[in-house]
């Protein structure tokens, strides 16, 4: 059986660009959009606008917003896709920060499962990606690179544009959807 290892921010949760951060980081910042997330550290929202930044780390670090991640459009039914198919899903993720961050995501996490069946890490800061992974979902081009994954998905954001336009071995998807059909026709071409 296949394994998946899918990552969440930026792959299945929606953590820059939903209406909660919006509204929070408009009040200071009435341009912003993803948009302005070039980069994947946020380093050039800090540079345009570092209050705009402060809020957006200060509501990774709030729980109740890490455990109402809003999904991206069509998750739940990508992930009931891939569950009918012979692989075996982990969702994974990994945080950097807080205690309460860790307990957002994990209440996240376990709430998502209860609608489709899979398994689920919460990795605190070790950054260790699975070393049996057949296929990665992810959207960190440092952790495509670290992965062993023999197949490999980059969900295409502002701030991986640049390795998107230059990664080599790398299937780059618009959003998860896209991923999922990709890896059906993966399967669909493997030998029995």
């Amino acid at each position: 059986m296949l394994k998946i290892e899918i990552d969440v921010d930026g792959v299945l949760a929606n953590l820059v660009d939903n209406p909660i951060i919006l509204n929070r980081v408009r009040a200071v910042y009435p341009e912003y959009s993803s948009a302005c997330v070039t980069k994947y550290d946020f380093s050039d929202l800090k540079e345009q606008n570092e209050d705009a930044y402060n809020i957006i780390f200060a509501s990774f670090k709030d729980v109740e917003y890490m455990s109402n991640l809003p999904l991206f459009d069509g998750v739940i039914e990508g992930l009931r896709r891939l569950h009918n198919l012979p692989v075996a899903m982990h969702v994974h993720t990994l945080i950097k920060g807080s205690m309460d961050n860790v307990r957002g995501r994990e209440r996240w996490l376990e709430n998502l499962a209860n609608q489709v069946s899979f398994e689920y890490t919460v990795d605190y800061m070790k950054k260790q990606m699975f070393s049996d992974t057949d296929i990665l979902i992810e959207d960190c081009p440092a952790n495509i690179e670290a992965s062993n994954a023999k197949f490999k998905i980059l969900i295409l954001h502002p701030y991986n544009q640049d390795y998107a336009n230059t990664c080599r071995d790398v299937v780059v998807a618009k959003d998860f959807n896209h991923a999922t059909r990709i890896i059906e026709n993966y399967i669909s071409t493997l030998a029995p």
